[in-house]
């Protein structure tokens, strides 16, 4: 039997064979995480720049290709992927006879996890310090099946705060996934978090420069928001792999509608793109 789980304070979990202690969570997390082929980790330390639209975006076109993928919106403060995924009424579920959590699902082999779900009011904010943070990171974690998925990509928060340290710390073999934007204010605080990856031991398996350019309809080229910066990072970093992501307003007006998935469905520069993109994600998490 299952129920739906709602949360009315800090995280406490009592239903069935769950650890009782922080120090058990943590154990069980760790153990749960060894469990899964790949963790993909999406940040960028700069807001704005696209990191929940890539993170959904790159988990459809994974489970796309055959991949049973779990997308985990860890931006708890500000998540947004329920919206996206146009999945606002999704229900999480609890087994009565586990104590695991059992996340919705978009497709039979896209699925997330939003703490978005477990509120009581939407509209309220989450009013946590870093530490109930941690631990509600911590303990869903060990109480979600991970061993049935064959990659958790984690849609971070701006920042490199409490969440993307906690995952830095715990997972193996962890590869992240840098998003920028132009312009040389993100650049600078771009440049924070792939410091940040290369103090942690967090693989950099690609940068990813949204927002890049806009292709007017008479075929001509803006910069919308600055000068690009991708091969300049790419090349102080050493990092191999790079895109380029133009301005599409088709995209724009589908997540505003919670329509993501519909529209990536389309044939366009930028679904191609992700298309490409996610092709060598794939080709960089399936290697044994």
């Amino acid at each position: 039997m299952t129920s739906g789980l709602r949360l009315t304070g800090p995280p406490e979990r009592k239903a069935g064979k769950t650890p009782s202690s922080y120090d058990e969570y943590l154990r069980k997390a760790v153990e749960n995480a060894s469990a899964v082929h790949s963790h993909l980790m999406v940040f960028s330390g700069k807001g704005g720049v696209g990191k929940s639209f890539l993170s959904a975006s790159i988990s459809y076109f994974l489970s796309r290709r055959g991949l049973r993928v779990l997308l985990y919106d860890a931006d708890e403060t500000g998540s947004s992927i329920p919206f996206l995924l146009g999945a606002l009424d999704a229900e999480v579920l609890v087994s009565q006879r586990t104590g695991r959590i059992l996340p919705p699902s978009k497709f039979s082999s896209y699925y997330f996890l939003s703490i978005e779900h477990l509120l009581p009011e939407p509209r309220v904010p989450l009013l946590w310090e870093g530490a109930l943070r941690t631990r509600f990171l911590i303990e869903t974690l060990s109480l979600l099946p991970l061993e049935n998925f064959d990659v958790v990509v984690y849609d971070l928060p701006p920042g490199t705060g409490d969440e993307l340290i906690t995952l830095s710390q715990i997972l193996p073999s962890k590869k992240g996934l840098v998003i920028s934007s132009p312009g040389r204010l993100a650049e600078r605080v771009v440049r924070k978090a792939i410091v940040f990856a290369m103090k942690f031991g967090v693989e950099v398996i690609g940068l990813i420069e949204n927002m890049s350019y806009y292709k007017c309809p008479n075929g001509n080229i803006i910069s919308l928001f600055g000068e690009s910066s991708l091969d300049k990072l790419m090349r102080d970093y050493g990092i191999k792999y790079g895109s380029r992501l133009p301005f599409e307003t088709g995209i724009r007006e589908a997540i505003d509608k919670g329509k993501l998935i519909e529209v990536l469905e389309e044939k366009n520069e930028l679904t191609l793109k992700l298309g490409e993109i996610t092709d060598y994600i794939y080709s960089v998490l399936t290697q044994r």
